[in-house]
């Protein structure tokens, strides 16, 4: 019996090597559909492995801020303080640093636990949301009323129903937020960017400062007998 010679064997080698990953598959009998599928479908499995990895850092971040800032105020004298002491500066890079880490519906729990702990009111805000990036954050009926809320990045948040009656929004960024039925009024609004801003009726915004205006005498009904910076 003769054995292929060796121009045979080079010449399979050849086409062998010539072959995509795709070719091999179809040799071997596996329809390319079924790879397809597979490929598609653990995709998908990585990116909601993904998604739930995400999402549990965020949760995790969340309840850190919520016991180091409980800690602040039973045990750190932030309830007590003065401005310009040191565990308000504490306090407003914790909620800094966690905000940029939330997702929109976090953001707005962090914003309601500020709120309703009496921790943002415009004329004595224990922590400052200056600059605090809110950016998409849900905020739909929340009460802020007399919130200090200068500042902030409120682009695309969805203040549906909320209460800002009072609040100081001095050159907030409100670009694209929903403020359908929110309560604005007697609200600071000067230099306010409210492009594309979705705004509730008049009767809503009565009394709002939309304009330049006189933020000391909005302030100052506010501000009686709360001590000021040593």
């Amino acid at each position: 019996m003769r054995f292929p010679g060796r121009q045979f064997w080079t010449t399979q080698l050849e086409v062998l090597r010539s072959k995509n990953v795709w070719e091999w598959l179809d040799l071997l009998g596996v329809p390319l559909a079924l790879v397809a599928v597979g490929v598609i479908f653990n995709m998908a499995q990585a990116g909601r492995d993904d998604r739930r990895d995400d999402d549990r850092a965020r949760e995790a971040t969340l309840q850190s801020y919520l016991t180091e800032m409980s800690d602040l105020m039973l045990d750190g004298g932030l309830l007590g303080s003065r401005p310009g002491e040191d565990v308000r500066v504490v306090a407003r890079t914790l909620t800094l640093t966690a905000i940029r880490r939330l997702d929109g519906k976090r953001k707005g729990l962090v914003v309601r636990f500020l709120a309703e702990a009496d921790l943002v009111r415009a004329c004595d805000p224990r922590v400052s949301l200056a600059l605090a990036d809110l950016r998409h954050a849900d905020l739909s009926s929340a009460i802020m009323r007399r919130a200090d809320l200068k500042y902030a990045q409120l682009q695309g948040a969805n203040l549906l129903g909320a209460d800002l009656r009072g609040a100081d929004l001095t050159y907030a960024d409100l670009r694209d937020a929903n403020l359908k039925a929110a309560h604005l009024q007697k609200a600071y609004l000067a230099g306010a960017d409210l492009s594309d801003a979705v705004l509730p009726p008049p009767a809503l915004m009565k009394g709002a400062v939309r304009g330049p205006g006189p933020r000391t005498a909005f302030l100052e009904p506010q501000c009686r007998g709360v001590p000021r910076a040593r």
